[in-house]
C-alpha cells in the first residue's frame, strides 16, 4: 500500500500545495473517511483549484497598484448630490464592458468618489478573473507619452512596457 507521505512528496514535486494540505487534512481527519473516493478525490482537487485562484486573484491585485486596497461596490453610497445611477453601477460590475471590449470614463468634481469607484471596479473586475490597473489620468498620459516618444537617453517606461502593454489590462 502506497504511504499517505509518499502521495505528498509527488504533490509537492508537482507544485499542488492546496492538494497537498487538504490530503493532510484528510490524513488526519476522521470524518473524511466516511466519503467516497470519488468524494475525496474531487475534495483534493478543489482544494487546489481554489488555491490558485486565490493566488491569482492575489497576484492581479498587487499588479492592479490600487491606492485604496478595499474599494468595493458593495460600500459605495448613492446619495442624491452624487448623483451615481445604482443600475449603471449595478451594469457594470458585472464587467460585460471587458468582454465587450468596451472603456467606461468615469467623470464628476473633486471629491466626489471617481477614483474610489475606478478601483472598486477594477477590483471586481480582478475577482471575476480579469487583470486591471489603476492609473490616475496624468499618469497614464504620461506614461504614454513616453512609451510613443522616448528620450534618447532613457529605455520607455517601466509602468508601460513592451511586456505590459496596456491592452493586457483593464485600465482603471
Amino acid at each position: 500500500m502506497i504511504q499517505i507521505e509518499k502521495i505528498i512528496q509527488q504533490a509537492i514535486q508537482l507544485n499542488l500545495s492546496g492538494f497537498k494540505e487538504s490530503l493532510q487534512l484528510q490524513s488526519e481527519d476522521v470524518k473524511y473517511s466516511s466519503l467516497s473516493f470519488e468524494q475525496r478525490l474531487f475534495a483534493l482537487f478543489e482544494a487546489e483549484i481554489n488555491l490558485r485562484q486565490d493566488k491569482k486573484i492575489n497576484r492581479f491585485l498587487n499588479a492592479a497598484k490600487l491606492k485604496d486596497k478595499l474599494a468595493s461596490l458593495d460600500q459605495i453610497k448613492y446619495l442624491p448630490k452624487r448623483k451615481i445611477d445604482k443600475s449603471v453601477i449595478s451594469s457594470l460590475a458585472s464587467c460585460d464592458f471587458i468582454t465587450n471590449s468596451q472603456n467606461i470614463l468615469i467623470t464628476g468634481a473633486t471629491g466626489t468618489g471617481k477614483s474610489y469607484l475606478a478601483q472598486a471596479l477594477a477590483r471586481r473586475a480582478i475577482s471575476l478573473g480579469y487583470p486591471a490597473k489603476y492609473y490616475r489620468i496624468a499618469t497614464l498620459l504620461e506614461c504614454t507619452f513616453h512609451d510613443i516618444h522616448p528620450p534618447v537617453s532613457q529605455k520607455p517606461s517601466t509602468l508601460i512596457s513592451p511586456k505590459t502593454s496596456v491592452r493586457n489590462y483593464t485600465i482603471f
